[in-house]
């Protein structure tokens, strides 16, 4: 902290309308608390809430704010880089706790982390989190705009968007940086606040200093909770009775919104202390304007002729216009300055981040050092969206990134069609298989499945027939009621099956078999009636597998005559060795991989687990959804991992390194849902369904470098 400032410091939280002074849920890091060794660190700030269902909440806030104290002061570098490293920390803690707890013991949190140093705020926040900063030019909330501070539990597409503490292996948090001087108000709350009370009355508020804060809190809050932290930055010669001074807000008849207002902060003295002067159009009136103090003359005779004052009245009606329009016009500049001030700190904080990147030498290091910078140059925009040399410096380090993480761009990426149209539910692509022409679409959420032509080209649709839908739920086929339909897979030919057809796996427990001539049949299939919760359906030289995670069993089926009417064996060897309660689904070619949802590949032999690593991969795998294999032996092929909460393909090896990965344009939003996915290495093309919507790319896009698109050589899948 700047050495002209001190901290008046006020930590409170109301619940049930009961004040409580030092909550758990804040932690101050300042004076003889910080490292002595670490003091350039600057002061440190904490505000954790949780949700959930934690059995000692307390605990783990505590924790958490341990993790971040200690991380941020060990690290070196950026103050930025020290908050982003402390929140991972965190959030790397939150998340090992949720896995290793049963699911009616885990929760979240939402932080916010602020660091006070040589006249720079420094604030970090991930999930339900808000700050406020009140300053001469008004009140700036962090985040501007956030699910969470619209409703306590937002909903879960809100969530996925800004995902809490400890839900997500990987979490990208958020960051800010402002300018702070004596007179200037830092609040860290629980985002509560900002549904109990606007903008403009949270100004108000704190005009009134922080007595007054408390009693209308307590009375807005009523039975709901919520914490406080008040930090002030006061001059550091102000003598310590001074500390409690109020400031009061002359505030604009507008609504404060997502852009600072032009109010004003202006100092009130205490009810014993002489009057000080005010501050801007206040202060210039005053020099004009006669006294309100003075003493009225003893003598009628001794007051001015009644002409001056006319003549006064006069040039005051000129004048005040006139000096209103130039302190209007002297804050638009000043305020506009102060943003430009920002917007240059934030790109030299992010063009040294990148450097710093750079002169590592270490891979890790320089991903870490363009990320940071990435997140410096969004605030920059922020503040100025048109800002051509923050855009230019954007697309240089995203550039620089991809090439240092291997991501290659899908710039070229066709829709060949919107499934949205027709179902009785919103459509949900969760399966696509692809044989020669014939484009096979399982709409999972619909109860669908589509037959769809490409044209020779490859790279549309052919108009759809009267035929486009094969099968849906609730139809009559074959005996049965079709029920919800799980999965679909290419059976290939195999054991006692001759021939290789499309199979639906359908809830009730029966196999939907489409043939080119004889259209959709039912294959009984045995011991249905004992599945739990099947998950997904693989094939193997004619075999039906079936994944179901809630018994912690992968079924092998032996085609029979008629359909699968042998009792099924267990693939497992050893059911104790593997853990599929997070499995989501599966794939085959020999081997079985299994994804799991916590971002893990298990890979299987004869029911054994073989090693598959996910080595060298820049950011673990975040909410992963479908997996694929190519290539029908351990030499030939790769495996892809569909990775819905980075709208992302994986590619790996089959011995688990990472080979690249696939991202949309950078801005496109075309993979925001991503799902299923189906990948033609014979003919370098990959099928991907995002939402409603079926897409395809080429493997090797335009322009793509070297290093992104080497790829195995591979037999198709």
């Amino acid at each position: 902290m700047d050495a002209s400032f001190k901290t008046i410091v006020h930590r409170f939280s109301i619940g049930k309308g009961v004040l409580q002074e030092n909550p758990r849920t804040i932690t101050v890091v300042e004076g003889s608390s910080v490292p002595g060794s670490r003091r350039s660190r600057g002061n440190l700030y904490i505000l954790i809430e949780t949700l959930g269902n934690l059995p000692d909440p307390d605990y783990v806030v505590k924790r958490l704010a341990e993790v971040i104290q200690s991380k941020y002061y060990q690290a070196s570098g950026s103050v930025t880089g020290g908050i982003n490293a402390a929140l991972r920390a965190a959030n790397d803690l939150l998340f090992e706790e949720n896995l290793n707890a049963p699911r009616e013991q885990r929760g979240v949190a939402g932080v916010s982390c602020a660091v006070l140093r040589d006249g720079d705020l420094y604030l970090g926040q991930i999930g339900p989190a808000v700050a406020y900063l009140a300053q001469p030019d008004g009140l700036r909330r962090f985040p501007e705009d956030s699910p969470w501070l619209r409703q306590a539990i937002p909903s879960e597409a809100e969530r996925a968007a800004s995902p809490p503490l400890g839900v997500r292996r990987v979490i990208e948090p958020l960051f800010y940086h402002a300018q702070v001087s004596a007179g200037d108000v830092l609040v860290l709350a629980s985002p509560t606040l900002s549904r109990l009370a606007s903008s403009r009355s949270i100004a108000e508020m704190l005009a009134q200093g922080v007595t007054k804060v408390q009693q209308q809190l307590q009375t807005l809050a009523a039975d709901r909770s919520l914490s406080v932290l008040m930090i002030t930055l006061a001059d550091a010669g102000a003598p310590e009775e001074e500390e409690e001074e109020l400031v009061e807000l002359e505030a604009s008849e507008a609504e404060p919104q997502a852009a600072p207002s032009i109010s004003r902060l202006r100092s009130i003295p205490k009810p014993e202390a002489e009057p000080k002067p005010a501050g801007g159009l206040l202060a210039l009136l005053g020099r004009i304007l006669p006294d309100r103090t003075s003493k009225e003359p003893k003598h009628p005779q001794a007051a001015a002729p009644a002409r001056t004052n006319g003549r006064t009245v006069a040039i005051l009606a000129v004048l005040v216009p006139i000096l209103a329009l130039s302190l209007v016009l002297v804050t638009r500049y000043q305020y506009e300055r102060s943003r430009r001030q920002q917007v240059v700190s934030l790109l030299k904080q992010a063009e040294e981040a990148r450097q710093s990147g750079e002169s590592s030498g270490q891979k890790d290091s320089l991903r870490q050092g363009l990320q940071q910078a990435v997140h410096l140059i969004d605030q920059a925009l922020q503040i100025a969206p048109q800002d051509s040399t923050a855009l230019r410096l954007r697309q240089e380090v995203i550039d620089q990134l991809d090439v240092v993480s291997g991501v290659q761009r899908l710039y070229t990426l066709w829709e060949l069609a919107d499934f949205s149209a027709g179902g009785t539910a919103p459509a949900e692509l969760t399966r696509i298989v692809v044989r020669g022409n014939d484009v096979f679409v399982l709409d999972r959420a619909g109860g669908r499945v589509y037959r769809r032509l490409l044209t020779p080209a490859g790279d549309a649709l052919q108009p759809p027939t009267s035929e486009a839908v094969l099968v849906q739920k609730g139809e009559t086929r074959g005996g049965i009621v079709v029920g919800d339909l799980l999965d679909m897979l290419w059976m290939p030919a195999g054991g006692s099956r001759k021939v290789a057809n499309l199979l639906i796996l359908e809830r009730n427990g029966s196999l939907l078999e489409w043939d080119a001539t004889r259209g959709i049949t039912v294959l009984p299939v045995a011991d249905s009636a004992a599945w739990k919760k099947p998950q997904a359906a693989g094939a193997f030289f004619g075999n039906f597998y079936l994944l179901d995670p809630a018994q912690n069993r992968i079924l092998k089926y032996v085609p029979t005559a008629d359909g699968y009417t042998s009792p099924p064996v267990d693939y497992l060897a050893n059911p104790s060795e593997v853990n599929l309660g997070e499995a989501v689904d599966m794939a085959i070619d020999g081997h079985i991989y299994v994804l799991g949802a916590d971002g893990t590949i298990q890979k299987l032999l004869a029911g054994k687990p073989q090693p598959f690593p996910l080595s060298e991969l820049d950011v673990p795998l975040n909410n992963p959804v479908a997996i694929a294999v190519t290539g029908e032996d351990e030499a030939h092929g790769s495996v892809y991992v569909a990775d819905a909460g980075l709208a992302r393909v994986v590619q790996f090896t089959k011995q688990g390194q990472f080979v690249r990965q696939f991202k949309a344009g950078e801005g496109q939003a075309t993979l925001a849902r991503l799902h299923g996915l189906f990948v033609d290495e014979s003919r370098q093309r990959i099928f991907l369904a995002s939402g409603s919507k079926l897409y395809v790319a080429p493997l090797t896009q335009p322009g793509a470098s070297p290093a992104a698109t080497a790829t195995p050589t591979s037999s198709g899948s």
